[in-house]
């Protein structure tokens, strides 16, 4: 099993949502994985270093929103992308089953690790 730390998009967290994908599968197929360096230049303008913050993730999936704020994230100081670890990314994703399975359509919530 790889042990390297992979990174998503917010966008692809929501893609992977909507698809079923779930990290595991990404590491699958991946192999190897994708690394997270110390100092990780963002992929969309590639103009600045990646650096820890805060932010908020929406989820649209069969007519529910999930709105979840203060997830951990790593933000682009220059246009403002985000990405989020592995690990949150799959409890993000755990969350917005949870919701579904349970019938919510509208909802705002503060993130918590497991």
């Amino acid at each position: 099993m790889i042990s390297r730390q992979l990174i998503f998009r917010d966008h692809a967290t929501q893609r992977m949502m909507q698809r079923g994908i779930r990290p595991k599968d990404i590491r699958f197929v991946l192999e190897y994985g994708e690394t997270q360096e110390k100092t990780m230049i963002c992929i969309i303008c590639k103009q600045a270093e990646l650096q820890r913050g805060t932010g908020t993730s929406i989820f649209e999936r069969d007519g529910m929103t999930l709105v979840i704020k203060e997830v951990s994230k790593l933000v682009c100081p220059n246009c403002g992308e985000e990405y989020t670890d592995e690990k949150t990314t799959e409890r993000l994703l755990e969350i917005v089953e949870d919701a579904a399975m349970n019938g919510v359509l509208t909802d705002i919530r503060k993130y918590k690790a497991a």
